[in-house]
């Protein structure tokens, strides 16, 4: 803030004037002259040790000459609103920048006595886990002793029972070396058995040769067995067909009497308008006649659909009989089948399957066929006309006649296929009876040879279970040893770990103390300047 003067040379308030004296620097007073600087305490003396500083007017001013004639000085009056002197007011700049000064030091010296009581009582606490941490690297160079004795004493109990295990690996090599001995006794009396063997083996392969021989043929029996049931399952799907065909024509006769029935209604309408009204007969007849002729063809219908269902039963009667035989022949055929039941009960289980279904079949035709003879019943009164038919159904059963001959030719020589197969069946086993003696003869030869190995066999386990007990415990000291190792290196690394924390807390510690040093060198500057502002605040009280 400029002064009253503006000149910048006194710093204050438009109302705050230096002091009594009328001081302007830019004001001359009424002879001219500018104003004495020191003129308010300085007794009116003008230009005496005087400085005018920078002011290059007043310099001018002063270096005038002085004039002849001079006034007076008027009395100077104190103005009005002044306050204080500048120089009180500079004293009481100067007192309050003491005191802003003195508050920053004492401000700046109690931050930093906090710092150091904060660092002190970090190396204090470093201090402690520095010596937590040596007592734990004691601890653990003391574990490190013990684990080091443990470990020799693990090597002295190695050492013994490595001494066991060469003990052990002599006895294992005398066993080893009897164990040869009897190999080689083994060995000599393998080889007579296995002739032995050999031989049987050859008498093996030819039973079995014959046996496929007699396999063969029966399965060949077997084929035209097959051949046979196929002609049957045959027959069964034409009765089938017949069956369906048959209930086909029953539902087409079932509705040509709905609509005879309706042709019926509607003559019987038209009959009644024909007796009520002349006119509508005559427009009618044609009508009549064109029902009475649909009629007529419907009567046709059914009569032809009778003849069909005479001549179905018929079919029905044969397959009937043809059933019959074939059950008889089944049964034969069973009767021979059970006596090599050994050979053929796969074969006879699938022939008792399809008798079986056959019966299954025969009953299901039965029902139907007892069904489809009621309505036959029914409409036998309307239909007489099955003589064609049934000589067609006599040349069928010519044929089926001669199927059932072969089929008797046939079981006859199957009935031959199978004596066969009996003999050879008896053969095979008076040959597999030989085999068995000499097996058993060779079985106690193994027999005895097995005992003696196996005693050997029992005494080579006994050592090696020794052995390998011998290994466990060795294992354990070995497991226990690499625990006791890495548990000693462990306790390196942590003795280590410490080790390195220990210099690190050092270092912070060093570094905290170097801190603390600056602080103190910085405390001491600071209390030398504040011992500086006090002596200078002392010469400004003594210069005031």
């Amino acid at each position: 803030m400029w002064g009253f003067s503006r000149s910048g040379r006194f710093a204050g308030g438009g109302s705050d004037t230096p002091g009594p004296g009328s001081y302007d620097p830019k004001r001359r007073d009424e002879l001219g002259w500018h104003a004495d600087p020191k003129s308010a305490f300085l007794g009116g003396e003008r230009g005496l040790d005087t400085s005018l500083g920078s002011e290059p007017e007043l310099l001018e001013e002063v270096r005038k000459p002085e004039r002849a004639s001079k006034k007076p000085e008027p009395k100077q009056v104190p103005h009005e609103g002044r306050k204080f002197s500048w120089a009180t007011e500079r004293i009481h700049q100067l007192l309050a920048s003491l005191d802003e000064e003195k508050h920053k030091h004492q401000t700046v010296l109690e931050e930093k006595d906090r710092e150091i009581a904060a660092i002190s009582s970090k190396a204090a606490d470093q201090q402690t886990a520095i010596d937590r941490l040596q007592q734990q690297l004691e601890g653990a160079t003391d574990e490190g002793y013990i684990l080091s004795a443990q470990i020799a004493e693990k090597d002295v109990e190695i050492q013994k029972l490595k001494e066991a295990l060469q003990d052990l690996q002599k006895v294992s090599q005398q066993q080893s070396d009897q164990i040869a001995k009897l190999s080689r006794e083994l060995e000599a009396t393998s080889e007579e058995k296995y002739s032995a063997i050999n031989n049987n083996w050859k008498l093996k392969e030819q039973i079995e040769a014959e046996r496929a021989a007699a396999e063969a043929q029966f399965e060949e029996s077997q084929g035209v067995l097959k051949a046979k049931c196929d002609e049957l399952d045959r027959l069964a799907l034409e009765l089938n067909s017949t069956i369906a065909k048959l209930s086909q024509r029953t539902t087409e006769r079932d509705t040509l009497d709905s609509r005879l029935q309706e042709t019926e209604l509607k003559l019987r309408d038209a009959l009644r308008h024909a007796s009520s009204a002349e006119e509508a007969r005559d427009c009618n007849a044609a009508e009549i006649e064109a029902m009475i002729h649909e009629k007529c063809g419907l009567v046709d219908r059914c009569n032809e659909l009778q003849t069909q269902l005479d001549l179905t039963s018929e079919e029905r009667r044969l397959f009937e009989l043809q059933t019959r035989d074939l059950e008889s022949q089944l049964v034969r055929q069973a009767e021979q089948s059970k006596r090599d039941q050994d050979l053929s009960n796969g074969r006879i289980d699938e022939l008792l399957d399809q008798h079986k279904a056959l019966m299954e079949a025969k009953q299901a035709a039965d029902s139907t066929g007892d069904d489809l003879q009621r309505q036959l019943d029914d409409m036998t009164k309307a239909n007489s006309e099955s003589i064609a038919r049934i000589a067609d159904l006599q040349q069928q059963l010519g044929a089926v006649t001669l199927a059932k001959d072969a089929a008797e030719a046939n079981k006859s020589e199957l009935q031959v296929e199978l004596g066969a197969l009996s003999r050879a069946k008896t053969e095979l086993e008076d040959a597999v009876a030989g085999m068995q003696d000499q097996l058993g003869a060779m079985a106690e030869a193994k027999e005895a040879a097995d005992a003696k190995g196996a005693e050997t066999l029992l005494q080579l386990q006994r050592a090696v279970e020794a052995k390998e007990q011998l290994d466990l415990k060795l294992a354990d000291l070995q497991q226990e040893l690499d625990v006791m190792a890495s548990a000693k290196e462990e306790a390196h690394a942590n003795r280590a770990d410490l080790q390195k924390e220990l210099e690190l807390m050092t270092d912070e510690k060093v570094a905290a103390q170097a801190r603390g040093a600056d602080l103190e060198q910085r405390l001491d500057a600071m209390t030398q300047e504040k011992t500086a502002a006090e002596e200078r605040g002392a010469d400004l009280q003594k210069e005031l």
